[in-house]
């Protein structure tokens, strides 16, 4: 009768279990549809204890791109008398504000300590590890660390026992230019970092659109998506390349940690300058395959390119003939 009930609200998106707890093939056929899943449990004790279960069904499920959160209602009520009592409106803004699996997972283990003490600390660090080894690798999983090192008031990388990925080179203080990120991976790491900066794309030439690169097109779809939605996280961006042979290389864009900050610079200009290099890039690399064409075989939009970008090319090509 929940689903009923929410569906008679206008809230459409809402499923339901038979009669069982939440299982992992639940949550599989729900990620495979979704990216998000919010569950729904009374406030009270058996409520919370419900949750806690579906937590960990989650752990296992948490790959990067997905995103659990958990709302409580008030006590005694469940969704069918809470919305017919409040409104549509009212109970989506509670969905609004469910709280974050991370978020809950901490509070939940935080409250049986003493977060004051060196003693309770640690047990908030032995207690929690375990949930944290079932997230898989990425960077949700390491960020969960980060986070509970934090609470702790541990440096980052002593609790999370994950082998790491062969060692890089340490970088030298001042890096050199092979260590710099090309104009398209730093215009596609700051995109997914500051989603807002699509509105800067509109301000640079489009050109740097016509090259046929990977990079380009990862990077214009990109755009497009965040044009329609750009309230979406960087999480939920890279999952949306999830079955395509792109998801491993903006995972490592994204775990690349990039020093973008250049003195004098602020987000904005960085990416306005990755895009002004691509084009400067793409008409580099686009004159000498126009240069090869006499001018009686260029079309006109072709023609008017070359005198635009390079003024003289044509009457000294033409002088030849």
């Amino acid at each position: 009768m929940d689903v009923v009930a929410l569906a008679q609200h206008n809230i459409q998106n809402a499923v339901a279990t038979l009669g069982t707890a939440t299982t992992h093939e639940h949550l599989e056929l729900i990620f495979r549809n979704c990216p998000e899943v919010i569950f729904c449990f009374d406030g009270d004790r058996a409520g919370r204890d419900a949750a806690w279960k579906a937590l960990n069904t989650s752990l296992p499920l948490m790959r990067d791109g997905r995103e659990v959160r958990f709302l409580f209602l008030p006590q005694g009520e469940d969704p069918d008398t809470q919305v017919r009592q409040e409104g549509s409106e009212a109970f989506q803004r509670r969905i609004e504000a469910a709280t974050p699996l991370s978020e809950f997972l901490l509070q939940h283990l935080s409250s049986q300590v003493h977060m004051e003490s060196i003693d309770g600390r640690a047990k908030l660090a032995q207690l929690a590890k375990p949930h944290l080894e079932k997230l898989p690798k990425g960077v949700f999983r390491q960020m969960m660390f980060e986070r509970l090192e934090e609470l702790v008031g541990l440096k980052a990388g002593h609790l999370d026992d994950t082998p790491a990925t062969p060692q890089r080179k340490p970088a030298s203080a001042t890096p050199n230019k092979s260590q710099a990120p090309t104009p398209i991976r730093t215009a596609i790491a700051l995109l997914l970092d500051h989603p807002h900066l699509y509105e800067v794309a509109d301000e640079v030439s489009t050109d740097w659109q016509g090259w046929d690169n990977p990079g380009i097109t990862i990077l214009k779809q990109l755009l497009e998506i965040i044009r329609t939605q750009p309230t979406l996280s960087k999480a939920a961006l890279i999952e949306r390349w999830r079955d395509t042979d792109y998801f491993a290389h903006l995972n490592k864009l994204a775990q690349a940690n990039y020093q973008f900050d250049l003195p004098g610079m602020d987000q904005a200009t960085e990416f306005r300058d990755a895009l002004r290099r691509l084009n400067a890039q793409f008409h580099k690399q686009k004159r000498p395959q126009l240069g090869n064409i006499p001018p009686s075989e260029l079309s006109e939009q072709q023609l008017e390119e070359i005198k635009q970008r390079y003024p003289g090319k044509i009457e000294q090509d033409e002088s030849k003939s």
